[in-house]
């Protein structure tokens, strides 16, 4: 047993009058061997066995091995070989262009909306002077600017040069700037509402909106911002205020967005205050009213399982803590 052991033979299963193992008789039965191909005598090629493989099968593995390892060295000598960033080039373009501009007011339009900055544009890119160039990442860095919402045009287009890639980065304004109005009439009430947003304050890719209303149940003003990177050019920060005639709300964010679709971690902390009045009706008539008084904080974050710039899997989690009062308005005091 034990020379059987060694030599690869297996009694039980072996051809009547043949050592144990794989023979080989037929060169047609071998892949890989051509027609003037010769396996001279017959012997075990033990490919289960203690036995090492006879020479000539090793010979073949490594026959078929080795493309794949030259087709492996090939793509990393690639990415190695893969030019570099050596520049990027901003052309910023304004609202209206130069043959828009012939009728006056575009170009007061043109002067009084301010320009996207330059920092805005470059925090946008996921690509840096020095950065091997890829074409995913400029595929996704289009992607980003289109989705601030303050440009009508953007493309990015790469110039090649011995010395490496140069990046021109595109950007057309669109108008970020507007106003509304309504005003509804029925009998002798009415309700009158305006509001002025701009989506681009000051070029910073800041939000900021201006409400008014007034109805026959309370008369309110609201203010409120938000710009995606306050802090850093990573962290966004968001507030709101609302003064009502019978109460008032208040809204804070602080966020952590992902920001490639390669990113690995977000997350975001919100908070929400509302006091107030709440009408109650029975049959179109106000017969009662509660003082409200509710609050929450919510932290929630996620982090990616996977993620390259074809897509991600991510996987994430939610606390919130919430508080929400309810009393006669005669007893709100006792809140």
């Amino acid at each position: 047993m034990a020379n059987d052991l060694l030599t690869g033979r297996n009694p039980k299963f072996a051809p009547r009058g043949r050592p144990a193992g794989i023979w080989v008789r037929d060169r047609a039965r071998v892949r890989g061997i051509g027609r003037s191909g010769t396996l001279g005598a017959p012997r075990p090629a033990c490919l289960l066995c203690l036995v090492p493989p006879a020479p000539r099968t090793l010979a073949l593995s490594l026959a078929r091995l080795l493309p794949i390892a030259f087709a492996a060295l090939s793509t990393a000598a690639a990415q190695e070989a893969r030019p570099r960033v050596r520049a990027i080039v901003l052309h910023r373009a304004a609202v209206f262009d130069s043959a828009e501009t012939r009728f006056w007011p575009w170009r007061v339009a043109n002067a009084i909306h301010a320009e996207t900055r330059p920092g805005v544009i470059r925090r946008e890119l996921l690509l840096g002077v020095g950065d091997p160039w890829d074409p995913s990442l400029v595929a996704e860095s289009e992607r980003n600017l289109r989705a601030l919402r303050i440009f009508r045009d953007v493309r990015i287009d790469e110039q090649f040069t011995d010395s490496g890639v140069v990046l021109h980065v595109r950007t057309a304004d669109a108008w970020t700037t507007t106003a509304g109005g309504s005003v509804a009439t029925s009998g002798t009430e009415s309700i009158v509402d305006l509001s002025l947003q701009e989506g681009n304050l000051f070029g910073t890719r800041t939000v900021a909106v201006l409400a008014y209303r007034n109805d026959p149940d309370r008369s309110s003003i609201a203010l409120a911002f938000d710009t995606p990177r306050a802090i850093g050019d990573v962290v966004g920060l968001g507030a709101s205020i609302v003064n009502r005639s019978d109460g008032r709300g208040r809204t804070a964010s602080l966020r952590l967005p992902f920001l490639s679709l390669s990113a690995r971690t977000g997350a975001a902390l919100n908070f929400s205050a509302f006091e107030g009045r709440v009408l109650q009706f029975a049959n179109g008539a106000v017969v009662d009213s509660l003082w409200r008084e509710a609050s929450y904080l919510r932290l929630e974050g996620a982090m990616a399982l996977a993620a390259s710039p074809r897509g991600y899997v991510r996987l994430g989690v939610l606390a919130q803590v919430r508080r929400d009062d309810m009393v006669p308005l005669a007893d709100r005091t006792t809140l």
